[in-house]
C-alpha cells in the first residue's frame, strides 16, 4: 500500500527526459494507414497551442496515453510530456509551457525551451495538437 508521501505531488522534480518526451507510437488499426503531417514543423514562439478535437487521452500513474480517432493509435507520454499534455488542455503559449516545466521541474530554462519545441513538433506531426500563429 502506498504511504502518505509516495502519492503526494512533488515540486521541482528531477528533469528526466525521454527520447523525445517519451511520446511513443503503441499499436495501429492498420500497417498502411499514413499519420497526417502538419504544413510546417516550426512551431511560432508566440503562437497558441492546444489539443486536438480528434483524440481523447487519460493518465495512467504518471504516464498519459492519447488515442488518435481518426488513427487508431495511440501514444503514451511520461511524466514531463504528461505535465506538457495537461498544460496544454487548454489553449497556451510555448512560454506558458515552459513556464509550467520550469515551475514542476529541476531543469535550465533554455532546454526546457529546445526540449519542448521538439515535443510539440512531434505532437503536431501527428496530428495530436493545434497551432494557431499569433495575432
Amino acid at each position: 500500500m502506498p504511504t502518505k508521501t509516495e502519492i503526494a505531488p512533488r515540486k521541482r522534480q528531477k528533469f528526466r527526459p525521454q527520447r523525445t518526451w517519451g511520446l511513443d507510437v503503441r499499436q495501429k488499426r492498420c500497417a498502411s494507414l499514413a499519420l497526417p503531417v502538419a504544413p510546417s514543423s516550426e512551431i511560432p514562439p508566440l503562437g497558441t497551442v492546444h489539443v486536438a478535437d480528434r483524440q481523447v487521452s487519460c493518465s495512467v500513474a504518471d504516464e498519459t496515453v492519447i488515442l488518435h480517432l481518426d488513427e487508431g493509435v495511440y501514444y503514451g507520454l511520461n511524466a514531463v510530456g504528461a505535465c506538457i499534455w495537461k498544460t496544454i488542455q487548454l489553449p497556451c503559449s510555448v512560454d506558458q509551457i515552459v513556464d509550467a516545466i520550469t515551475t514542476e521541474f529541476d531543469v535550465d530554462r533554455e532546454r526546457c525551451l529546445t526540449d519542448v519545441h521538439e515535443l510539440l513538433v512531434d505532437l503536431r506531426k501527428h496530428g495530436l495538437i493545434t497551432v494557431k500563429p499569433h495575432e
